[in-house]
């Protein structure tokens, strides 16, 4: 089984996990070694994205729009296209970010592609790392 853990700075919870540490490598693995089975998502990928601010969905926004490094947002969005358009299975997510915002954007793009593109309805858990314990995906 394939587990990915997108995540600029923490560790997986066990040694099972594939560690990424930005959306470009991301994009670089899932086109070599394929869609993995599990991914678990960090929003906050580089030290532009860590603002206070980025906290509120309003200023979230505002911000967003000028980052010059791609967000977990961005690396979730990129997977969800590639797997449309290659006719690929959705692989079982979780988002462990922080970051309220980005979470629930993350999480909301899965289950929204889900729906459309698949015509089922999936569950994207939040489960912030600070919990210090892994999902049940």
């Amino acid at each position: 089984m394939k587990k990915v853990f997108l995540d600029d700075v923490r560790n997986p919870w066990d040694d099972s996990w594939e560690v990424i540490r930005s959306a470009k490598d991301f994009r670089e693995y899932i086109e070599k070694v394929g869609v993995p089975d599990i991914v678990s998502f960090d929003h906050d990928l580089s030290p532009e994205h860590y603002s206070e601010l980025m906290y509120n969905q309003e200023s979230y926004n505002k911000l967003y729009k000028n980052f010059k490094v791609d967000t977990g947002l961005d690396a979730c969005m990129w997977m969800l296209n590639h797997c449309v358009e290659n006719g690929l299975a959705l692989p079982k997510c979780n988002v462990h970010s922080e970051n309220p915002s980005g979470s629930e954007n993350i999480s909301s793009s899965i289950m929204n592609y889900a729906l459309f593109y698949y015509e089922d309805e999936i569950d994207v858990p939040t489960n912030p790392y600070d919990i210090l314990k892994q999902p049940e995906l």
